[in-house]
Parts: structure tokens; sequence; C-alpha cells
């Protein structure tokens, strides 16, 4: 279960720096934080979202109970951080390590999505 462990240590150390330095962090993706309101919300989405995703990878990575639905929702939130990334850069001009992102985010949601068709076994056919 080594990919929730390490996906889940990365979103934590994410979230945690999106906490303690906001004013970087965000600028650093192209933010600019204009007010107290502002880094309210950043702090909360993507320090808060962030700190609670990984600390929920890494628990439900822990538990065999828990196992296959937290690497279930995983690979559904990261396959959807692809599916929204990828028509911003043919929409948008950007730097290029946004392109590191999603090669990042490419490989995240490969890696737990291959994890949870490992563990659940061959996916069901629908029959017609």
């Amino acid at each position: 279960m080594w990919a929730m462990f390490v996906v889940g240590a990365v979103y934590l150390a994410l979230g945690i720096w999106c906490t303690l330095d906001p004013a970087g962090t965000s600028a650093n993706v192209g933010f600019q934080l204009m007010d107290g309101q502002g880094r309210s919300e950043f702090v909360t989405v993507y320090g808060g979202l962030e700190v609670g995703l990984g600390a929920a990878m890494i628990l439900t990575g822990m538990s065999p109970q828990l196992r296959i639905g937290g690497l279930a929702f995983a690979a559904i939130v990261s396959v959807a951080l692809v599916v929204f990334r990828v028509p911003t850069l043919f929409r948008y001009e950007v730097p290029t390590k946004i392109y590191l992102f999603v090669i990042a985010e490419i490989i995240t949601a490969a890696w737990l999505s291959w994890q949870y068709f490992a563990i659940k076994g061959t996916p069901v056919e629908l029959s017609t």
C-alpha cells in the first residue's frame, strides 16, 4: 500500500506548507492573496483540504477494512485532478512548472488506479 502512504505524505507536506506560508505557496502557483479573506480561503482549501486528504489516505491505507474504499476515493480524486488540469493546458498560457504538475498528477492517478484494480481484481463486465 505504498501508493497511499507516499501520496498521502505528499498531500500532508503540501497542506502544511500552504498553511505555514500561504503568500509564498500561492505565488508559486499564480495566485495573489489580496486580503485576509483570500488568505483564509487559500489556507482552508489548499492547507486544510490537502492535510485532510493526506491524513485520510494514510489512515485508510493502514486499515485493511478501509483500504479498498480509501484507495478508490484517492484514485477518483487524482483522476479528477487530471481531467480538470489537462484542458487548462490548451486553454490558458501556463508556465513550464504547470506541465511538471500535470506529469506528477498523471503518474499519481495512474499509480493509485493501478493499485485499486490490483487489489480489487479485474473490473466486472456489464452484461448487455
